[in-house]
């Protein structure tokens, strides 16, 4: 039975004689959603067919075929070792061929699930682009890749300078080029290994394998708190995979006599190929969280395999407040030489003189409220090499405190914080004191009247000051 092009919807088949071949064919259509919102629960009353309903769809499958050169190069990007030295010595994974693929395959994979990267990248900063987590299962290979826009640019050229690279990086807007007329491009995208949501509400899960296989494959997605950076993928050898067999779509350069004698290799652009895509399209869940993608095989003669990768979403917002606690790992000294000692009178009476008799005071804890760069830790964790890592978590976070005394002349902090741990981070900074030292002409121990005033000045003094500090409440 042949459908009509286009056609969306669903196909009834009712037989009318059991004893006969006589059925009749009733042909449904049902308009779909093409938008890539989830749906409203007003819509979902409307719509007996959303695609997407609460914040995780049950997952849809079609086929698409593609031309044996993309197939190709689906394969090659899922093989490319791309934190091995040699693979990019080899031009696998250089800096300018990686942003040419991951281009190449982030908009035709968009285009063929629907979504239109134009019009994300005209309304949102590149850290709250859609993600797409990606499994090749194509040709024996079982790898998972992460396709995302990581920063976004509507200056003309190609030439983006490294601050403002850096600053729209970090969830920056730079709203002073909007008014150029030129429409946003995506200017760097994610590598595939790397794990960082960033601040995405929604991503994507899709897995891409042959047509002729053995197995089945389902996607399952679970949201953590706290999660191990879990990841298996292999080159599977037993998967039955059964190429299908190619189809040749003849073009007029393959029409003429010297078609037969042409190889197939040498027109890959006039052969097709058939594949599965699955996908599922999940909201996520409030930050900080570990969101588990898992792509689960199971058949007849093949048995249950999973393969799956943690990756993380550590904010909402490129900048997050939190409130901490600062333990300093030496205090700070605060003198206070306003306090008169009575001296007792040599015989009976109140009395009427006083010895100067400084007080050195020590500050230890401080309350602090930081300024967090959430976005900056994230890139922090994509980075290849420890010390890229370390440049990015040497970024400081803003931190201001105040050291809380009974008795009044509160020392201030201001300094930068590191990530250590968690919640913990590594403080260091200055800290300034307003102290009330003795007037030159005056001395400790120094008899005074009791009511006498003015023998004391009031002087700032600061000091470098180093420790730990713990976030108790955060904005994230």
């Amino acid at each position: 039975m042949l459908l009509p092009g286009g056609f969306d919807g669903t196909v009834t088949v009712t037989k009318l004689d059991p004893t006969t071949a006589a059925a009749a064919i009733s042909l449904e259509r049902v308009p779909l959603r093409r938008d890539d919102q989830p749906a409203t629960e007003a819509e979902v009353a409307k719509d007996e067919h959303p695609w997407f309903v609460g914040g995780l769809s049950q997952g849809h499958a079609f086929r698409a075929t593609l031309t044996a050169s993309k197939y190709q190069e689906l394969v090659a990007y899922a093989r490319c070792e791309y934190l091995n030295a040699a693979e990019r010595a080899r031009g696998c994974a250089t800096a300018e061929n990686q942003t040419q693929k991951a281009k190449a395959i982030y908009d035709w994979l968009s285009q063929i699930l629907g979504r239109s990267p134009v019009d994300e990248y005209a309304t949102r900063r590149g850290s709250r682009t859609e993600p797409i987590i990606v499994f090749f299962g194509l040709a024996n290979t079982n790898r998972s890749a992460l396709l995302d826009c990581r920063t976004i640019s509507d200056i003309a050229g190609e030439h983006v300078g490294r601050f403002e690279r850096f600053a729209r990086g970090m969830g920056q807007p730079f709203r002073r080029h909007r008014d150029t007329g030129l429409a946003p491009r995506c200017i760097e995208y994610s590598e595939p290994w790397q794990t960082s949501l960033q601040r995405a509400e929604y991503a994507w899960a899709v897995y891409l394998e042959d047509e002729l296989t053995g197995f089945d494959t389902a996607i399952d997605i679970e949201f953590k708190s706290r999660a191990p950076d879990v990841d298996y993928e292999d080159f599977d050898p037993r998967a039955p995979v059964q190429l299908p067999t190619i189809r040749r779509v003849p073009t007029e350069a393959a029409r003429g006599p010297q078609a037969e004698a042409t190889p197939a290799s040498a027109r890959p652009d006039v052969e097709r190929r058939t594949i599965r895509v699955g996908y599922r399209r999940f909201r996520i869940r409030e930050a900080p969280t570990a969101v588990q993608v898992a792509f689960t095989r199971q058949g007849p003669t093949y048995g249950a395999r999973q393969y799956q990768r943690v990756y993380r979403k550590r904010s909402s917002r490129a900048i997050t407040v939190a409130g901490t606690i600062f333990v300093a790992a030496t205090p700070i000294d605060v003198e206070d030489a306003r306090h008169l000692a009575e001296e007792p009178p040599p015989g009976f009476g109140e009395p009427t003189l006083g010895r100067i008799a400084p007080e050195i005071g020590h500050a230890w804890v401080f309350t602090a409220v930081s300024l967090r760069w959430p976005t900056a830790r994230a890139r922090a964790g994509d980075q290849p090499n420890w010390y890229s890592r370390l440049a990015w978590n040497g970024i400081p976070d803003f931190t201001a405190g105040l050291a809380l005394r009974r008795d009044g002349n509160d020392p201030y902090l201001i300094g930068g914080s590191w990530p250590l741990w968690t919640r913990l981070y590594v403080t260091a900074g200055l800290g300034l004191v307003k102290e009330d030292v003795l007037r030159p002409g005056y001395r400790a121990s120094q008899l005074l009247p009791l009511d006498s005033a003015g023998f004391t000045e009031s002087r700032w003094r600061r000091r470098f000051m180093f420790g730990a500090s713990i976030d108790l409440i955060d904005s994230r």
